[in-house]
């Protein structure tokens, strides 16, 4: 199967999850014959020095310049419907975009079209309307709004974070229409999507590299505690505190020596007040294996999914055991109880981490199946299968 990705942005750094999905896809769908061009808009000079990590995966791969996107220019497409969609290269962003993927469909035979990113890329449908094609893309407008709720004080922050909002939600009520598929990774973009777009929506799961995410087999020395994410985010900042102000006292009346390690980026003044001998807290890291082995048990108390949960997966591939809530689990394959432990207030998270720390058994069957259903479910091959699956409903439909 010849497929031609068109992509926002290069197959490396891994740490991004649509630059993972462009690597892995074509790592692992070379496996089922795939051939695959890539053609990628590149923001740095050293995305150049990356291209030996993945140009095996490809048959050619080539960078585009990315354009720089003004408000102005947006608001352009929304005031004048007959040029959200362009017919001509210099209606575009980028001409030589356009130009690129023009010669591509017009010298080469594709079953299947993916295009991987946002607004950067929606815009050359036009090219890839005769072939069978998917979006594969995340709703920049749940950040937003999630962020805007965490903005109380700031008035002129608010101002500017409601029309960011707008913006994105008018886009996105159009954006994707014309695609045969969109694919989003969790259940609220799917609800989302189906109430503002006239598309055809599923979920796909990103993956987990069980090749990378391996347990050492060692011990944590104290019992210690971690979550992860980046502490700009009001509803991640509001988690990291209730681990801090409650979820953690009460584990240490009955282990005084438990540890929190909080790690990522932004963390804010306030948060870092916290620190003391029994709270850590990292900033950003860019190998989260050591840590993962550090601590015991990964704790998620977030109670909306800003975006898929790629932490937990990551976790429970290192055998570190998770504790989380109800709406953290939803719409993942994971088994409540077996495979990881939900809870619905403090103090169930905090009963479940005790458990955990307190009955090694318990502790290693958790460890044991939930890499295992990382394993089944959501390493990288089998994430490949279903976009394999995928592409061949698309083609067979067209």
């Amino acid at each position: 199967m010849d497929v031609l990705l068109i992509s926002g942005a290069p197959p490396y750094p891994l740490n991004d999850p649509a630059r993972a999905l462009v690597h892995y896809l074509a790592r692992d769908l070379g496996q089922y014959h795939y051939v695959i061009d890539l053609v990628s808009f590149f923001s740095e000079p050293e995305d150049f020095a990356q291209i030996p990590r993945y140009e095996r995966y490809f048959r050619k791969v080539e960078f585009i310049p990315r354009p720089e996107l003004s408000p102005s220019m947006l608001q352009q497409r929304i005031e004048h419907p007959e040029i959200r969609f362009p017919a001509y290269a210099d209606v575009t962003w980028s001409p030589q975009m356009w130009s690129s993927i023009s010669e591509l469909v017009t010298n080469r035979h594709y079953d299947v079209v993916q295009v991987v990113g946002g607004i950067e890329v929606y815009e050359y449908f036009h090219l890839i309307r005769t072939l069978p094609n998917l979006f594969v893309t995340a709703l920049p407008s749940l950040q937003l709004r999630h962020e805007l709720e965490g903005v109380t004080s700031n008035r002129r922050k608010q101002r500017q974070l409601q029309q960011e909002l707008d913006l994105m939600r008018d886009y996105e009520s159009w954006m994707y229409s014309p695609y045969q598929q969109v694919v989003i990774s969790t259940q609220e973009e799917l609800h989302l999507l189906q109430k503002m777009a006239q598309t055809q929506v599923t979920t796909m799961p990103p993956g987990v590299d069980m090749d990378y995410f391996v347990p050492t087999g060692h011990e944590p020395q104290i019992p210690a505690l971690m979550f992860i994410g980046d502490f700009a985010s009001h509803s991640v900042h509001s988690a990291a505190r209730r681990l801090c102000e409650v979820i953690l006292p009460v584990v240490k009346r009955s282990i005084p020596e438990a540890t929190l390690f909080l790690v990522g980026a932004n963390p804010p003044d306030d948060l870092r007040e916290f620190e003391s001998d029994s709270i850590v807290i990292t900033g950003e890291v860019f190998d989260l294996r050591p840590l993962f082995e550090l601590a015991t048990v990964y704790v998620n108390p977030l109670t909306q999914l800003l975006e898929f949960p790629l932490d937990i997966l990551q976790a429970l591939a290192m055998m570190t055991p998770v504790v989380t809530t109800p709406e953290i689990c939803e719409g993942l394959e994971l088994r409540s109880g077996h495979d990881i432990l939900p809870g619905s207030s403090s103090a169930e998270i905090a009963e479940n981490v005790l458990r955990l720390l307190q009955d090694d058994k318990s502790r290693l069957q958790i460890q044991i199946n939930g890499r295992e259903q990382i394993h089944q479910s959501y390493a990288w091959d089998r994430v490949a299968r279903r976009y394999e699956a995928l592409h061949r409903q698309l083609i067979d439909a067209r």
